[in-house]
């Protein structure tokens, strides 16, 4: 199964995450489903602390559908005290999006020596 996962570089709203998503990223992410057969497809934004945590469907023409997830990582973060927690958060999103992949990370080392002084 192919997912698509699309980052962004801009906040959304505090007071209205669900109306501020942008319909140009959603049709985006639409365009980008229908042209590779993706079933599932992630738009992944930065945020200032409160995650953003949405679940979608969007349907095709030809009547498929794929998941839209809406995520947000708090880029904040001191990544030399924080790496295991950045790491785990989008490990925990990329799992979503690739549930047959499970073990895609396992072995991955939680910690954060290439920024070790």
């Amino acid at each position: 199964m192919l997912a698509v996962i699309d980052t962004k570089y801009k906040l959304l709203s505090e007071t209205h995450r669900y109306e501020n998503v942008s319909q140009f990223d959603v049709y985006q992410m639409y365009a980008y489903g229908a042209k590779t057969g993706a079933e599932k497809v992630m738009l992944l934004y930065p945020d200032d602390g409160d995650l953003t945590y949405i679940n979608w469907k969007m349907e095709y023409d030809n009547g498929r559908q794929a998941d839209l997830f809406i995520r947000s990582v708090t880029l904040s973060l001191d990544l030399i005290k924080d790496w295991s927690m950045f790491l785990g958060l989008l490990t925990r999103y990329i799992r979503e999006v690739c549930p047959q992949h499970q073990g895609l990370f396992d072995g991955l080392c939680h910690t954060n020596s290439s920024f070790a002084q």
